[in-house]
């Protein structure tokens, strides 16, 4: 890595917390330059990028103390290293290996020989990391990869890559990368912070459209991307067909209709968008018309209207919603509109749908259903259901208010007679 201080953007690691360069640059009242880090970790820092009143750089998230100041030349500071070199480091064996070897140099037409020491076991290395397949590399302090052939020529045959916790600063400097891996269709970028665009006086690396075709599963856990961002990632992505965006503090914008053809992904089976900020369930059909798997656990939902069209989760099968704060059932019944097709639901960690009740009550308002929080529903346990769910109603609400609990009437004409009473649920 250079000699000087690096650009603003670049990853660095100081005693293994991981930070992003912001600033490069005097502070008042000292001599010399200094480095403003944001840091991964929000707890790291002593102030925000603003300093005795001067307001030196911004970072991505609005912590207080996600920000500090630090030399060039700190000791444990490190910008990084190679790919091939943590490849190496990891996975191939250095222990002795004293063996000799006569090689003929091809440059001397055979007439001179050498004693090479230890060329089988270089041989064997070279090999072994040939038929890597599955390789994880994550907290491994990667800053860059060699440029084409290099990578390819040694380890061409990698099909799942765990490079979470490093120090690639952008997409382009992954794309070297990944351009370099044909048969990549699994990447984890978990905690990680990819910027868009590369740095000031990268190298040229590979353009992001023909970098990533083989990409099925992806994971950006933890990466702060913003979902304009992210709807930017998955337009180079074509084959995408799982991805996880979880903790990166996402809220969706109103509405979500793609703004120009390359924001509709059709190819998105799986979205994980897991402990998030979302205080909405999504309208995603319009962008993902092939979702059929939505992870939506510990958001901040504590409603669910009434869909405004029937497409809006049209494709959806699977939903989680657990540790959600929803505020009533009619939110469950709402979902009928919204995933006509859902067949399996989580609401695990939902304070109102604690109730001895609760699965029965879920079973019976959502017809399409066969599984509950991870457990299958058989006919019988259907039929239990919606029996328990009209005893209830029949007994505990007055008949002018049974019309506004989900499918009461249908299961009126389909359902007879009603079994005896039951004991009351909690409020609805």
């Amino acid at each position: 890595m250079p000699d000087t201080s690096p650009p603003v953007g670049a990853r660095i690691a100081l005693n293994n917390s991981l930070g992003t360069v912001r600033y490069v640059g005097p502070v008042d009242g000292t001599h010399g330059t200094w480095l403003g880090v944001e840091w991964d970790d929000p707890q790291r820092g002593k102030h925000d990028g603003c300093k005795d009143g001067t307001r030196y750089f911004r970072c991505a998230t609005d912590h207080p103390t996600a920000a500090s100041f630090i030399r060039p030349a700190v000791k444990g500071l490190s910008y990084g290293r190679s790919f091939l070199a943590a490849l190496a480091e990891k996975y191939i064996d250095d222990s002795p290996a004293p063996s000799k070897e006569v090689v003929t140099l091809g440059s001397s037409h055979g007439l001179i020989q050498v004693e090479a020491v230890g060329l089988a076991k270089v041989r064997s290395n070279l090999a072994d990391l040939a038929r890597l397949v599955e390789v994880s590399l994550d907290g491994a302090h990667i800053a860059w990869a060699e440029q084409p052939p290099q990578v390819a020529e040694r380890c061409p045959n990698i099909r799942g890559l765990d490079l979470s916790l490093n120090l690639l600063p952008s997409w382009p400097a992954l794309a070297t990368l990944t351009a370099q891996l044909p048969h990549l269709t699994r990447l984890a970028l978990n905690s990680t912070r990819l910027a868009l665009s590369p740095l000031p006086a990268s190298p040229p690396s590979p353009p992001l459209p023909t970098s990533f075709q083989s990409l099925t599963e992806l994971q950006l856990n933890a990466t702060l991307t913003p979902w304009p961002s992210l709807l930017t990632i998955l337009a180079f992505l074509p084959s995408l067909h799982t991805l996880e965006a979880g903790y990166n503090s996402l809220s969706l914008p109103s509405p979500l209709s793609p703004s120009c053809p390359a924001h509709v992904h059709a190819n998105l089976a799986l979205l994980n968008l897991d402990t998030n900020l979302l205080a909405a369930l999504p309208a995603l059909s319009p962008l993902f018309p092939a979702l059929t798997r939505l992870v939506l656990a510990s958001n901040r939902i504590a409603a669910i209207p009434p869909a405004p069209s029937a497409a809006e989760l049209g494709t959806l099968k699977h939903l989680s919603l657990s540790g959600n704060p929803l505020a009533d059932w009619a939110s469950v019944d709402n979902l009928r509109g919204w995933c006509p097709a859902l067949e399996g639901l989580a609401i695990r960690a939902i304070p109102l749908l604690d109730g001895s009740y609760t699965r029965a009550f879920a079973i019976a308002k959502l017809p399409t259903l066969t599984s509950l929080d991870g457990a299958p529903i058989t006919p019988k346990d259907r039929l239990d259901a919606e029996l328990l769910y009209l005893s209830h109603i029949t007994q505990h609400v007055p008949a002018p208010d049974r019309a506004s609990w989900g499918r009461y009437a249908e299961l009126v004409e389909s359902t007879s007679p009603l079994p005896p009473l039951f004991a009351s649920e909690p409020r609805r």
